[in-house]
C-alpha cells in the first residue's frame, strides 16, 4: 500500500496554507500599523462622536479582496 497524493492535492494544501499565512501576516500588519489610542482618548472620542459613529457604518467600511494565488 503506497501513500500518494495526487499533484493537485498536493497544490490545494500548499495553496491554502500560504492564504493561511498571508492573512495572517495581513492582519498583524494591519494591527500594528493602528495608533494606540488611550482609555480617556477612547472615551473623549466617544463623547464628541459617540452618536455618529453607529450611524452609516457601512459608509465606512473597507472592501477588501481575497488574494488569488
Amino acid at each position: 500500500m503506497t501513500n500518494s497524493i495526487s499533484e493537485e492535492k498536493i497544490r490545494n494544501i500548499v495553496k491554502s496554507e500560504i492564504e493561511n499565512a498571508l492573512e495572517e501576516f495581513l492582519i498583524r500588519m494591519k494591527l500594528e500599523m493602528l495608533p494606540y489610542v488611550s482609555r480617556e482618548e477612547q472615551k473623549e472620542i466617544e463623547s464628541l462622536y459617540g452618536e455618529n459613529l453607529d450611524k452609516n457604518d457601512e459608509d465606512n467600511i473597507a472592501v477588501s479582496r481575497k488574494l488569488r494565488l
